[in-house]
């Protein structure tokens, strides 16, 4: 009887590939199940791998959770997947857990999202990867190269590129940091087919050559006479290189700003160490007392650098970039070099220095009601009647009574608002827009037509005012050259 109930048995377990599973369930009946698990038992314990694979294909038809149990007992794969599948929460990780401890590399890979602690994430990653799982190879090596492990992201993104195209892109940029150019340059080719932003390195490394600081001492060349401003874009790293040279390409495109006369030079790409920044209160402050040293004549007004981490901030004639400063970045930072305020809160200690003696042309700070008597009213509002004549059908014409008082003169009447600049020192303070601007928030593309006037007037002013000798000045005096100092504060 025993014999029968175990060949009935193999039928219906090889029938199972071909039909529905729930279905079967019903064709064998109580007394035959429990007499074939009696039988295949002794079997599968005693080290028969067809008996243990049939006990356990027959217990999980059934979703028997006795005999699975069992038969995970005897490490079987199967029967510890199909409690895996049974159970919830703490029960199925501790299933996961037993599959992953014979090899599983598919649970392994899942316990590697349950854990808190990251060295067992990635011991579950490793034991995955090592096992062949394509997505804990290419998680293994994402995780690696995020995190700056030179030698662990080589290995694992080595094998990811054999299963996920776009890993030819992070393989480039690791070789090359790691110093392998050749290997860099071909993998940056490979990757522009799977990754569009792989191009904009091949343009860098096939224009631009790394260079040392010394090429900031420049030869005695003048500055356009159009340039108000030569900005000198530097880059400290090839991933700076390409961050220069977009934000270039994007500020000679951007009409908001083709009437502003400023200029940004070639793009100096320094070697790598070549220029040493420390950080201080989250900005990168970088020592350039080698260049301080010297005597020239600067062939650009302002230093822009590039680099990897750090607050976006301008100082002493300088613009300092992290690697995730966007382009809008650039250009609220931008306005800051002739004297834009921040129109968002500022810090109490920041607030103090522009807020109770106010030179920003975006600010006028007063508690009095009757604005326009004051000095900085007065200046918007002769600049916003320069747009009134500027948006006039016939620029040469003057406003006549009637003009006065229709449309030229309602859409651009002076329009200030309250600004939130000196709000930390409880002081009320003033903007010439009531719109959003891109000085409150950068992302915002918004810079009113007052601000592009008072911006190109300031430049006119300020006409080839090199202001990066105060950087160089500080320079000197923080390495106590007095000599360097006394020639740089003489500009």
């Amino acid at each position: 009887m025993l014999l029968l109930a175990c060949l009935a048995l193999v039928v219906l377990l090889y029938s199972s590939t071909t039909h529905y599973s729930p279905m079967l369930r019903h064709y064998i009946s109580p007394e035959l199940k429990q007499e074939s698990y009696a039988g295949l038992w002794p079997a599968a314990k005693n080290g028969s791998e067809s008996a243990l694979n049939m006990l356990s294909e027959l217990a999980a038809l059934n979703n028997d959770i006795f005999w699975l149990e069992k038969v995970a007992s005897l490490q079987n794969l199967q029967a510890i997947l199909a409690l895996a599948d049974l159970s919830d929460g703490s029960n199925k990780t501790f299933w996961w857990q037993q599959a992953a401890i014979i090899g599983h590399a598919p649970s392994q890979f899942e316990l590697s999202f349950l854990v808190d602690s990251i060295q067992q994430r990635i011991r579950y990653l490793e034991q995955a990867a090592m096992n062949e799982h394509i997505p804990a190879i290419i998680a293994l090596s994402k995780f690696y190269y995020e995190n700056r492990d030179a030698s662990n992201a080589l290995r694992w993104l080595t094998r990811a590129v054999e299963y996920d195209k776009s890993s030819t892109f992070k393989l480039a940029r690791m070789l090359f940091r790691e110093g392998f150019e050749a290997q860099a340059r071909a993998a940056f080719n490979k990757a522009v087919a799977y990754t569009p932003i792989a191009k904009n390195y091949v343009d860098v490394l096939n224009n631009y050559k790394q260079t040392t600081l010394s090429s900031l001492i420049s030869q005695p060349t003048s500055m356009p006479a159009y340039c108000a401003q030569q900005l000198q874009f530097v880059a400290t790293s090839l991933d700076g290189a390409v961050q220069a040279m977009n934000i270039k390409h994007a500020f000679e495109r951007d009409k908001r700003l083709s009437t502003l006369p400023i200029c940004v030079s070639s793009i100096i790409w320094l070697a790598q160490n070549e220029l040493e920044c420390d950080l201080a209160d989250g900005r990168k402050v970088c020592d350039l007392s080698s260049v301080a040293k010297q005597s020239f004549v600067p062939n650009y007004t302002h230093l822009v650098f590039f680099l990897e981490e750090g607050k976006a901030y301008v100082n002493d004639g300088a613009m300092f970039l992290a690697q995730d400063d966007t382009y809008a970045v650039f250009v609220h930072e931008l306005a800051h070099f002739v004297g834009f305020v921040d129109e968002y809160s500022l810090p109490s200690a920041l607030a103090q220095q522009h807020c109770y003696k106010s030179y920003a042309p975006n600010l006028l700070v007063s508690n009095d009601e009757i604005l326009y008597e004051h000095e900085k009213y007065q200046l918007w509002q002769r600049y916003q009647d320069q747009l009134i004549l500027l948006n006039l059908p016939n620029r040469g014409e003057e406003l006549s009574e009637d003009k006065q008082s229709n449309k030229y003169t309602k859409r651009l009447s002076l329009d200030i608002a309250p600004s939130l600049t000196c709000e930390s020192l409880d002081l009320t303070a003033y903007k010439p827009s009531s719109q959003l601007t891109f000085m409150e928030y950068h992302d915002t593309r918004n810079i009113p037509p007052i601000y592009i006037l008072m911006w190109k007037d300031l430049l006119k002013q300020r006409h080839h005012d090199i202001a990066v000798t105060a950087l160089f000045m500080k320079s000197a005096q923080q390495s106590d050259n007095q000599g360097a100092a006394l020639y740089w504060s003489g500009f």
